[in-house]
């Protein structure tokens, strides 16, 4: 449930790490994402990075678009139908901290302008209905064809699981960084522990 960390950490004297709750924040897995950005582009100030798909129930895009304020000259680009579009609060919370945002719903017009893809599910136990979730679940699935106009440079990053959105055959394209991201995963937690319990 969001804010089911906060209120556990209001219950214990021990520090509590938040590892996702419900469609609210995600933090530790933006470490990872931070890391892996970091690892396969040298650098994450002046980056181009999109966060497509579930924006408004992902808690992992909401978290990466608050933290990426924290580094110069980052443009966002949020990509999503309107039924999914970021929710209100972040956006003014990224626009408060100078973050440059845009917004579209078209993936093809800014492929060619990004050094990040971060593609996300969209979560069918998040909807309250399954015609809502039925009309969105596809809206966003990665092609060959997409990949054609991508900068060199682009890696494409998911918190995992993956669904439709990304084929298993994009894992062979040099766009591909989902796998190495996910083993940073031990190392990025594995120093979060030490930074807390020593």
């Amino acid at each position: 449930s969001a804010g089911a960390a906060k209120e556990g950490a209001a219950a214990v004297t021990c520090p509590l790490i938040n590892a996702g709750d419900g469609p609210n924040e995600h933090p530790t897995q933006t470490l990872i994402d931070l890391y892996a950005i970091q690892k396969s582009q040298g650098k994450i100030e002046g980056l181009s990075i999109a966060l497509v798909g579930d924006l408004k129930f992902g808690r992992v895009p909401h978290s990466l678009a608050k933290a990426l304020t924290h580094f110069e000259n980052v443009k966002q680009y949020w990509v999503a139908p309107d039924a999914l579009k970021m929710p209100e609060n972040i956006k003014d919370f990224v626009q408060s901290k100078g973050g440059h945002i845009k917004e579209t719903a078209q993936l093809d017009t800014i492929i060619d302008k990004v050094d990040i893809l971060m593609m996300t599910r969209v979560q069918k136990e998040r909807f309250e209905s399954l015609e809502d979730y039925e009309a969105v679940k596809d809206v966003y699935i990665l092609s060959p064809e997409i990949l054609e106009n991508a900068k060199e440079n682009m890696k494409i990053i998911h918190p995992l699981p993956r669904r439709y959105e990304i084929p298993e055959s994009i894992d062979e394209s040099p766009h591909a960084y989902y796998f190495e991201q996910a083993w940073g995963g031990m190392p990025v937690r594995a120093a979060l522990l030490h930074s807390i319990l020593t």
